[in-house]
């Protein structure tokens, strides 16, 4: 019952509230293109907004507006009481007109078009869920344009009281109460452009569309006192109540302290990743957690029948990517989460991705659009390595749908990748990933796979010594559980593992075909999962390295500037420009080598394994180690007549060594 409720029909909402914002963003779309000349969309619209800067005489004084913000005032002037306020903070009539004579024509009747959509239609779709929750229809309102942004400003004591209730409707309600406010004067902060209000107005009712019945029914549960017995017997009240807060109201509460490090962290994510492109096969490796849910036959798990299906037919969704029907288009089609995941790759946040926190995008209408494309270019393969890793649930999907599952239970089934593929989802994100502290984030950066991995791990063997408590040996052998914690502990990271080392059994010796081989025996067991612990990982790991004679590490998480430092130091004594590299990349956001190994391999004319490597993007501790002179102590334990010959006291060094010995002494008398 929990996990329906709580986490299943929590995600369903999520998918509606994405698939709702989508088809909105489809019907703005079509709106745009009823103006003549506009075959484009809103993005053709978007190209209309050119003046970053319009001079406007308000209360006798010039002011400067982008188009982007008059278009909004133009739109809440065309209805009265907003036309009033807007009157009285200096807009009068004669400055309206003005606004409106500085707008492009096909921006004014853009406007004027979403204004009576948001007026007729949409109140319509909106009113139908608000009716049905509150047993009150939504007053209306001619001529509509939302006047501001969503308010935070919440009841900090309702978090306290874990009602998340309170707080949902405390977020979405402004957008109604505005509606008929008549004393706020209307905020004209700079970021409140027509755009920016239209796109947040829409994500809002969407959401509220999408969750306000659902919201009612989860507090009602969280509300009784049977459940909140269990719960308080598990000691689990607190973390379920922080989840549902996080998944339904995710503005809600302090933003996240970012300063000067949430940008640095965001940089430095794509200095980490960008252009390279060994990220592909080591993103799409979590394709096999897939097989976890996988059952050719319905109900059942047959062990070595599913084994050698998975494989087939997951060769035949990767196989589809290359023809018009391909797994990649009917999961974009498909899937609301899955559509939402790519577009927001694309957009360039990694930062997401690789953390699972929260880094708002700024806005890039103002941006030249080559940035875009180079912010675009840079997190591309891992982008892609990512949709790979995800389509192996298509698999699924596809043998869910010939089982004769439902097309919702399917895409409920397939959209639980989430659980397994970096998880962009609230529902899946542990406490530190929701913390809203920066400082967190260098504990959970780059380790957003591993947190989910160890849920699944910690789940699955739970469930498996409660079978095998209960005598079902065989069952528990063949089971869901047993597969998630086979592959959660050590299939997929040994996968991962051999992907990113590929250069090291391509180009190493023997030495280095040793060290990844003991690599992918510690992730096969699980070691990988424990050094990602916080604190406890650390010292784990130094544990293991000492036992083997091996160097300790520094851990404590990823610190982004030391990083840097420690790579730009090591160049300070490169001629030029060499020595500034890494600052240039930090400011580009990317690493340059793959650029460069490119440029040398065409200048010098031929094809070099350090070239290639750089590339393809292979950092340094994933490359074959250089052949190093052996140590003396070596040298002495395999060679002792070579040693003696080299090293002995009647060898020219030790002839040396007893001269230096000699001179010292001299010098102390």
């Amino acid at each position: 019952m929990f996990k329906k409720y709580l986490y299943d029909d929590v995600n369903v909402m999520e998918e509606n509230s994405l698939r709702g914002k989508f088809q909105q963003r489809d019907i703005i779309d079509n709106i745009a293109n009823t103006i003549d000349g506009i075959e484009g969309g809103f993005k053709e619209i978007l190209s209309k907004f050119k003046a970053l800067k319009v001079e406007i005489n308000v209360n006798g004084e010039k002011e400067f507006y982008s188009d982007d913000e008059l278009l909004r005032i133009y739109a809440l002037s065309l209805n009265d009481v907003q036309k009033q306020k807007l009157n009285n903070q200096g807009f009068t009539d004669k400055v309206l007109s003005d606004v409106e004579s500085k707008l492009d024509k096909d921006l004014i009747e853009f406007a004027n078009k979403i204004v009576e959509y948001f007026s007729s239609t949409y109140y319509e779709s909106v009113n139908d869920v608000y009716s049905s929750v509150n047993n009150i229809n939504l007053g209306y309102v001619e001529n509509y344009f939302p006047t501001r942004t969503i308010s935070k400003e919440v009841n900090k004591t309702w978090l306290q009281e874990q009602s998340f209730a309170k707080i949902f409707d405390a977020e979405t309600s402004p957008a109604f109460r505005e509606r008929t406010d008549k004393t706020n004067k209307i905020d004209l902060n700079p970021f409140l452009t027509f755009t920016n209000v239209m796109n947040e107005h829409i994500e809002s009712m969407e959401k509220y569309k999408a969750f306000a019945q659902g919201v009612k029914d989860l507090n009602t549960i969280m509300n009784n006192e049977s459940v909140n017995a269990v719960f308080e017997e598990m000691g689990s009240f607190k973390v379920v109540s922080e989840s549902l807060n996080h998944i339904l109201n995710p503005d809600y509460g302090l933003k996240e302290t970012q300063g000067i490090y949430g940008p640095l962290f965001n940089a430095f994510t794509g200095y980490a990743l960008g252009f390279k492109l060994i990220q592909i096969p080591k993103q799409a490796t979590s394709f096999v957690n897939a097989f976890e849910e996988y059952q050719y036959i319905k109900g059942k798990n047959t062990p070595g029948l599913d084994h050698v299906a998975f494989m087939v037919e997951s060769l035949i969704t990767l196989g589809s990517l290359f023809t018009k029907d391909s797994a990649y288009k009917k999961a974009f089609e498909k899937s609301a989460t899955f559509r939402e995941r790519v577009l927001r790759g694309l957009e360039g946040d990694i930062y997401g991705l690789e953390t699972g926190g929260r880094l708002g995008l700024k806005s890039e209408k103002k941006r030249k659009e080559y940035i875009k494309l180079f912010r675009k270019a840079k997190g591309a393969p891992t982008v892609i390595g990512d949709i790979l890793g995800v389509l192996g649930y298509m698999t699924n999907y596809n043998r869910n749908i010939k089982n004769g599952m439902s097309e919702s239970e399917a895409l409920k089934a397939f959209n639980n990748y989430n659980a397994t593929q970096q998880s962009r989802r609230g529902a899946d994100k542990i406490r530190l990933q929701r913390n809203t502290n920066v400082f967190f984030r260098t504990v959970t950066m780059f380790g957003s796979t591993a947190f989910l991995q160890m849920n699944k791990a910690a789940t699955g063997l739970s469930a498996l010594i409660k079978r095998i408590g209960q005598g079902d040996i065989k069952g528990a052998v063949i089971s869901k559980e047993a597969r998630a914690l086979a592959l959660n502990l050590g299939a997929a990271n040994l996968l991962f593992i051999l992907a990113a080392n590929m250069a090291k059994y391509a180009f190493g010796d023997d030495e280095d075909k040793e060290e990844v081989n003991q690599r992918m025996l510690d992730s096969a067991v699980g070691l990988n999962l424990i050094y990602q612990l916080p604190i406890s990982g650390d010292a784990m790991e130094a544990l293991v390295r000492a036992s083997r004679g091996e160097r300790i590490r520094g851990g404590g998480g990823v610190n982004p500037l030391l990083t840097i430092m420690k790579e730009m130091a090591k160049e300070l004594g490169e001629p030029g420009i060499a020595k500034f590299k890494h600052a240039l990349e930090l400011a580009l956001g990317t690493r340059l080598d793959p650029f460069a190994g490119l440029y040398n391999m065409i200048e010098e004319g031929e094809i070099k394994e350090e070239d290639v490597l750089d590339i393809i993007g292979i950092s340094s501790s994933y490359r074959p180690n250089p052949d190093k002179p052996m140590s003396k102590s070596d040298l002495k334990k395999y060679f002792p007549d070579l040693y003696e010959e080299m090293y002995g006291k009647d060898s020219a060094y030790g002839k040396m060594q007893e001269e230096i010995r000699n001179i010292k002494k001299s010098l102390k008398k």
